[in-house]
């Protein structure tokens, strides 16, 4: 089965993590799990309203930041 160019399984990311983080870093990419999506990895300047909250955070994000996966689906996609 063919999978959409920035996708990957979480086999492909035990294996190729290097790779996919350097891919992630330039686009948002999806992890899948059976076939199906689970994760984003995307660079952390592309998330909204970052910039004040990382630098508040000390460069880490808490559980006060973490946004909705739908907002990010609907935001990358």
């Amino acid at each position: 089965m063919s999978r959409p160019s920035g996708s990957y399984s979480n086999s492909d990311l035990s294996r190729k993590s290097g790779d996919i983080i350097a891919e992630a870093l330039r686009h948002p990419v999806t992890i899948t799990q059976r076939n199906k999506p689970r994760l984003v990895l995307l660079n952390i300047q592309e998330l909204p309203a970052t910039d004040e909250a990382v630098r508040h955070a000390g460069g880490r994000h808490n559980r006060n930041h973490i946004r909705q996966p739908a907002r990010l689906i609907r935001r990358c996609g």
